[in-house]
């Protein structure tokens, strides 16, 4: 479902789904929970390439409140340096 909101023809609802997404994650990465990380995760970079500027924008803050909520995650930093 959220996959689909991620796609939607509306900016809002692209920037809704991010947020979702950066929320779920943040609550993943607290209780451990890493079978899932990745595919959020990649969720979520998918959204970089967005052609509004606006969604690209809030796709590099979301990505900075993770690393940034996490910041002596190794294998998060790994995961985005492999994509940038």
């Amino acid at each position: 479902m959220i996959q689909g909101r991620l796609g939607d023809e509306k900016s809002t609802v692209r920037k809704g789904a991010i947020q979702f997404l950066k929320a779920i994650t943040i609550f993943e990465l607290r209780e451990w929970k890493s079978t899932s990380i990745i595919r959020l995760l990649s969720l979520i970079e998918e959204r970089s390439q967005d052609p509004v500027m606006s969604i690209r924008k809030e796709t590099m803050e979301c990505l900075d409140d993770i690393l940034n909520s996490f910041p002596r995650n190794q294998d998060l930093w790994r995961f985005f340096s492999s994509f940038f």
